[in-house]
């Protein structure tokens, strides 16, 4: 039974979470960690609320709850007290953005929020909008999901919320993708706000030319002003932002296996233009025999210069072929390491002769990868002829482009995990990566790209020394 004192406790915490965003967020999320970081960005949801903010950008790293505040927990506690209002969010793709709907919807209808806005929660559900993209309020206000680049044509809204418009590096690296989120940004989503509506952009960055980096950019030239909350993981003082989930070991290490290109824009909300001198060679431990090689499978990975243009070049490109793996050392850090590469500027006859005399020295028990999409299809009929259907041959299709490829190879290199028995490939190898992306042959680079790529994908599993 409860008593007089347990009834006056919970409506005291009733009353607070219908005119505290951060007592509805502990009032309606048992396990709710608080963090400093938080309370920054409900302070400034709340301003938009009030009407005083109306341009509101969020920037943090990865999984530190600026979704679950801002796209979930702000928008339902909004609907609750002003059920008149309409909301619109937009994400990367359709179906993220529904589940983000879902997740508000759920909310919406919790006991919890039905205790503190009963007037807002439909009671009889079948007259009102309730599917996972679309829901309503009793107020004629309600919640509407699409994914960039989705219609919202005969829909307003009072708060738009875009968050995270990139998916992946993939996305960030390419300049449609990029330009097409900006055309939606002007011509879809913004036209469609009522008159005294706010928006709110939030993301974790991956590149600086994103959609803030641009609306950044128009304010410095006079375009709307806006306020901003970014929050790096580590601080100038040193502090992690959330150090009671994220300390400042784990950050350093998961900055170490990233990399600072990746860190710096994803973790520390300052992404950086890539430029060349991406791999630094010095930090290749080049070893004169295979005796701390660690056991285990290792690949053959090839990337072929199949076509007559590219052997009628005055420097055709090269026929590459690499043996290595990518294992996991005691701390969970990953390391490249190299067996063999195989490598020349050959005619077709020459270049099936050697990939056959490298295949049977690897045994039948080593894998074979080539890339085989795009410009790059007909390696995989050509690697087959090759080698005449003794060996299984996998098709490697990797998305991105060559830079995009590359990227995992990064935090391996600045590391100094990049483990390469000695031979003749050596100069090559070197000069290859010290002038990538710019230099006129990248094929080794481009080999060991798929390597890392199709070693680290979520359905592999590494070795573990």
């Amino acid at each position: 039974m409860t008593t007089k004192a347990e009834a006056a406790k919970e409506l005291l915490k009733r009353r607070n979470a219908r005119s505290s965003l951060l007592d509805y967020y502990r009032y309606t999320f048992k396990q709710f960690q608080e963090g400093e970081h938080i309370k920054k960005i409900v302070d400034a949801l709340e301003s938009v609320e009030r009407g005083e903010c109306k341009r509101l950008m969020i920037s943090m790293p990865p999984r530190h709850s600026k979704s679950e505040t801002a796209a979930i927990r702000f928008p339902v506690y909004l609907l609750g007290k002003h059920p008149d209002k309409e909301i619109v969010l937009a994400s990367y793709s359709d179906t993220e953005a529904a589940k983000q709907s879902r997740k508000a919807r759920e909310l919406f209808y919790s006991i919890e929020n039905k205790r503190l806005f009963p007037d807002s929660v439909p009671k009889n559900v079948s007259r009102y909008k309730t599917a996972d993209k679309e829901w309503s309020t009793t107020g004629k206000g309600g919640f509407y999901s699409t994914g960039i680049g989705g219609g919202l044509t005969g829909r307003g809204f009072d708060i738009g919320i875009i968050d995270d418009y990139l998916k992946d590096r993939q996305e960030a690296g390419s300049d449609t993708t990029k330009s097409r989120i900006l055309d939606w940004y002007r011509s879809t989503f913004y036209t469609r706000q009522s008159p005294t509506a706010a928006i709110i952009i939030i993301a974790t960055r991956w590149a600086s030319d994103d959609l803030i980096g641009t609306l950044e950019e128009e304010e410095k030239n006079g375009g709307e002003q806006w306020t901003k909350i970014f929050l790096p993981a580590i601080s100038e003082e040193g502090n992690a932002l959330w150090p009671d989930r994220f300390d400042i070991d784990w950050l350093l290490k998961t900055k170490q296996s990233i990399g600072s290109y990746e860190w710096s824009a994803l973790y520390q909300c300052e992404p950086t233009v890539r430029e060349g001198n991406r791999f630094n060679t010095d930090n290749i431990k080049w070893h004169d025999n295979l005796e701390y090689f660690p056991q285990g499978k290792y690949s053959r990975y090839w990337d072929l210069a199949s076509t007559k243009k590219e052997r009628d070049k005055d420097s055709p490109d090269y026929t590459v072929g690499v043996l290595g793996a990518v294992v996991k050392n005691n701390f969970g850090i990953r390391e490249l390491w190299i067996k063999d590469i195989v490598f020349g500027q050959w005619d077709a006859p020459q270049r099936d002769e050697r990939i056959r005399q490298a295949t049977t020295k690897d045994g039948v028990y080593t894998s074979i990868y080539v890339e085989a999409f795009g410009a790059y299809k007909d390696a995989y009929i050509i690697l087959k002829q090759a080698l005449k259907g003794r060996y299984i041959v996998r098709k490697s299709q990797l998305p991105g482009d060559k830079s995009a490829k590359a990227t995992p190879l990064e935090p391996i290199f600045e590391a100094g995990n990049v483990h390469i028995l000695k031979g003749p490939w050596r100069d090559e190898l070197e000069k290859q990566f010290k002038e990538f992306p710019f230099g006129r042959h990248d094929d080794i680079v481009d080999a060991c790209a798929i390597l890392v790529g199709e070693s680290i994908k979520p359905q592999t599993s590494l070795m573990v020394r």
